[in-house]
């Protein structure tokens, strides 16, 4: 079993103050991810420099949204996991339901990628925030391997909004041997 990076989690929001004597926890969170959070089994919590899973007892969408985890019974057990990142597996959450909102690139998602040398590459199914850049993650082949491209404004020689399009001048060897079939 591989070890879970940053990369495989989405960040929905963050915990609040705890909530009554079970140790629920108040959250602030994204509407749009209230239904994902509904339908997964564990959460993560950022502690130490690190997203730690917690067993997901129940949910209530109350306003604000409640969350009780399995392993804390006390408001005092809780305690630590306050004002603290919440995410969940990107696997359990939709491309298609990840916001742009905050990414430069964003509104780049559904645009086909074009290389100088390279020619047409892919369609951009996600475009991804990273410590340093967004990237923007193609899906290629049968088996729907993900290809991250830099977005970066060196690299990007045209965007073509109404055709939905994108010219980039990519460093040599970066696309590989992918063909557009994958």
């Amino acid at each position: 079993m591989r070890m879970l990076r940053e990369e495989d989690l989405v960040e929905i929001g963050q915990t609040g103050k705890t909530y009554g004597r079970e140790g629920a926890l108040k959250l602030r969170v994204e509407e749009f991810y209230l239904p994902y959070l509904l339908q997964t089994r564990f959460a993560f919590v950022k502690l130490d420099g690190g997203f730690v899973p917690y067993a997901i007892e129940w949910v209530e969408l109350t306003e604000p949204p409640r969350l009780k985890l399995a392993i804390f019974n006390s408001p005092e057990e809780a305690l630590r996991l306050v004002a603290r990142p919440l995410a969940l597996l990107r696997k359990d959450v939709p491309l298609t339901a990840l916001p742009s909102a905050g990414l430069r690139y964003g509104f780049l998602k559904d645009f086909e990628l074009h290389g100088k040398r390279e020619g047409t590459i892919g369609l951009i199914a996600e475009v991804r925030k990273y410590p340093r850049q967004e990237m923007a993650v193609l899906l290629r082949g049968k088996d729907r391997e993900e290809l991250l491209i830099p977005l970066h404004e060196q690299l990007i020689v045209e965007i073509d909004k109404p055709n939905r399009k994108v010219l980039m001048d990519l460093p040599e060897g970066l696309v590989g041997e992918l063909t557009v079939d994958g």
